[in-house]
């Protein structure tokens, strides 16, 4: 679960631990501010199968160059800074080509301080990774994209729409 300062994240981890104190063996906090020890501690299980951690609560700071195993959800909560700061979060999951969900949690406050083109993906009606991807790909790419996705595993608004009757 990804939110955009080391503030909110400090305050998901202990509410986590406090309402469900049998978590703290498998949830992690993880920000600029963690020491290296920490960091390592938490990345190295990250990248095995066998990890235990469960839920990690985190910036930005953890970010790129991590390959982190079987990770099939993400939750940025509240708001991005930026559409890179959103793609970059969501980019964590299903890198194994498992299907996984982005759940994109935020609140009518948050809304208050989205820039623009994140708040374009939070408030469309069309295609949300279409409105996410067009600030990166051309429209020729873009077209490329609708025809590969399945409707019904694309976006919530995608899912709506589909017809298939798949799952």
């Amino acid at each position: 679960m990804y939110a955009n300062s080391i503030n909110k994240v400090s305050k998901l981890y202990k509410y986590t631990t406090s309402e469900v104190p049998m978590s703290k063996s498998l949830v992690e906090m993880f920000h600029s501010e963690t020491s290296d020890k920490n960091k390592k501690k938490i990345i190295e299980p990250m990248c095995q199968m066998s990890s235990d951690i469960r839920i990690v609560f985190a910036t930005t700071a953890l970010g790129m160059g991590i390959d982190v195993v079987a990770c099939h959800s993400i939750i940025p909560y509240g708001s991005p800074r930026s559409i890179l700061d959103l793609v970059q979060e969501i980019g964590r999951v299903g890198r194994d080509n498992a299907n996984s969900v982005a759940i994109l949690l935020h609140n009518s406050i948050h809304l208050r301080s989205f820039n623009k083109e994140v708040m374009t993906v939070f408030t469309t009606n069309i295609c949300r990774r279409q409105v996410l991807m067009s600030n990166f790909l051309k429209d020729t790419e873009l077209e490329e994209l609708a025809k590969r996705g399945n409707k019904h595993t694309c976006c919530d608004n995608c899912a709506k729409n589909c017809s298939c009757g798949g799952l």
